[in-house]
């Protein structure tokens, strides 16, 4: 069985710049059904015809560990420009190697649930507000 080399922290830049890392992209969006990982009613990528939504891959705190092997949910998550803003806090400075605080880590828990859970949370919460509503 051959072994993972993983990449160096310090080769982090220069691995988001190249082509290895881009050619990943569309794998992991198609994986996501083109949703954003944090709004999922939300299409990123190129999803149709001449509809294209604007994203970031962003690497989770683990996502430094696997560089190179990364994979979705436990690695990177595929999100909108401002989810991606959101994460980070507002602050988009990349912080190699990064150590996500308990925001970020229940962002990051909430990302990697498969979008059916997701459906199904929004709705259950959903009928909730509802049925509160009127009652």
């Amino acid at each position: 069985m051959k072994t993972k080399r993983y990449l160096r922290a310090s080769d982090y830049y220069s691995y988001i710049k190249s082509d290895a890392w881009r050619s990943k992209h569309y794998h992991w969006l198609k994986q996501s059904g083109n949703r954003c990982s944090l709004f999922p009613w939300i299409r990123i990528g190129k999803y149709a015809p001449r509809k294209y939504g604007k994203y970031n891959i962003h690497h989770t705190g683990v996502g430094y560990k696997h560089l190179g092997h990364e994979e979705l949910g436990r690695d990177v998550l595929p999100l909108c420009l401002f989810a991606h803003w959101l994460i980070h806090g507002g602050h988009m400075k990349a912080k190699a190697p990064w150590q996500p605080n308990i925001i970020q880590k229940t962002l990051h828990l909430w990302c990697s649930f498969p979008l059916i859970i997701k459906q199904f949370i929004l709705l259950f919460s959903a009928s909730l507000l509802v049925y509160d509503f009127f009652t």
